[in-house]
């Protein structure tokens, strides 16, 4: 294929800045012929993929489509909650492109609850490490010849991995690092969330299937079973109604958590004036609310995995939490969830689904999306017990049967 001036000039000034006589120099050469294959196709591909969206106004009149499935690779954050968002997204993605082969990339700790969905073909873990990691990890998705990345993170790892897995067509949002490595962007309006993920996807021309994760986290009997075994050895009386705290963030946003004493009068309440069944559940475990809790309280914080907590909350009565990875695992499974907000908009990363009670005090200063406070986090630290157990109880009534 004959390339512009641009093009030849472009190539030919990093050509002539690698010095003859080294041995590198063959290994820039090799690089040098894939940038020129890449400049050289990368419109006609992309015009040509593009025109295998349902319902595109891009044609493709020198039927260049591959005959084969599409490869698809999907790039996601690293948060739970993160990845629940973009699973609409997928969803999406498996509609508008019928047929195409769906690999999420995906760090080890998440792929458990890519299991057992047909939202994708397969997964590659993203693991962490240095250059050599990396460059492994470049090998292996060059090798899978993938035809379309979509980028759901603005990661700067991630944005340079969909230019590095070979796909012509890139899609990811604009206005973050090295955006410009995308063909088709998309806007990305506040933190990440569904409605972000689906703007991305409908760039890509794929309809909106469903716009909440409600019901794609998919588990079998065996994770069913792992949880009720689990619950048994720790103690949990199996027919009395459940209630889950999920108390706990990630560290980096520990501003988003609610005092522990707190939820200690939250699970006192309802295990002695209710006769429910308390549990905690989270990565790591928090003693002062199991030591402040006059009533028996089941900890589990760092000893179930993914599924095991997914199983879990399906089966649990409502779920009291702050706004957090194990708060949207929650509502995914359907169960209502109270969930109390400070600095982060219930309106844009509030639980999805129907039941829920939102729980905030609303100040003129949230949300405000900050990592710390100069106002002692009032929009937290204000926020009563009684406001919590009020909303906890409307819950409880509709789904136990009346206030005891």
């Amino acid at each position: 294929m004959k390339w512009n001036k641009h093009q030849e000039q472009t190539v030919e000034k990093i050509v002539v800045s690698v010095k003859p006589r080294r041995r590198i120099h063959l290994h820039h050469r090799a690089v040098l012929e894939n940038l020129r294959r890449d400049i050289a196709s990368l419109a006609l591909y992309s015009h040509a993929v593009l025109a295998a969206v349902p319902g595109s106004a891009v044609k493709d009149p020198l039927n260049m489509v591959p005959s084969g499935p599409l490869r698809i690779v999907t790039f996601h954050l690293n948060q739970v909650g993160d990845l629940l968002f973009s699973l609409p997204g997928l969803a999406s993605l498996r509609a508008g492109f019928p047929g195409a082969q769906i690999t999420a990339v995906v760090r080890p700790s998440l792929t458990s609850l890519l299991r057992s969905s047909d939202l994708v073909d397969s997964t590659i873990e993203r693991v962490r490490g240095g250059l050599l990691a990396k460059m492994r990890l470049i090998r292996q998705l060059r090798r899978e010849k993938f035809h379309i990345a979509v980028s759901f993170s603005q990661a700067e790892e991630c944005v340079l991995l969909s230019r590095f897995s070979g796909a012509a067509v890139r899609a990811g949002f604009s206005g973050g690092h090295f955006a410009s490595v995308f063909t088709i962007q998309a806007e990305k309006v506040g933190p990440p969330s569904t409605v972000n993920n689906l703007r991305l996807v409908g760039a890509l021309g794929c309809p909106v299937v469903q716009d909440t994760y409600v019901g794609l986290v998919k588990l079998n009997q065996d994770d069913l079973n792992d949880a009720l075994e689990l619950l048994r050895k720790a103690g949990v009386s199996l027919d009395r109604p459940l209630v889950v705290l999920g108390p706990g963030t990630s560290r980096r946003r520990t501003i988003k958590e609610w005092p522990s004493e707190r939820f200690s009068a939250v699970a006192h309440h309802f295990a002695t004036k209710k006769g429910a069944q308390v549990a905690i559940l989270g990565a790591e475990s928090d003693p002062q609310i199991h030591a402040a809790a006059r009533a028996h309280v089941v900890d589990l914080s760092g000893r179930t995995t993914l599924r095991q907590a997914a199983a879990i909350l399906e089966r649990a009565t409502m779920f009291v939490g702050v706004d957090s990875g194990l708060m949207h695992l929650a509502a995914a499974m359907a169960t209502p969830c109270v969930a109390i907000f400070g600095p982060s908009d219930p309106n844009l990363t509030g639980p999805q689904g129907q039941g829920h009670a939102i729980v905030r005090l609303g100040l003129n200063c949230s949300p405000c999306y900050r990592k710390t406070c100069p106002f002692n986090r009032e929009c937290l630290e204000n926020l009563t017990t009684e406001a919590v157990i009020e909303a906890a109880e409307d819950i409880w009534g509709a789904r136990v049967g009346g206030r005891q």
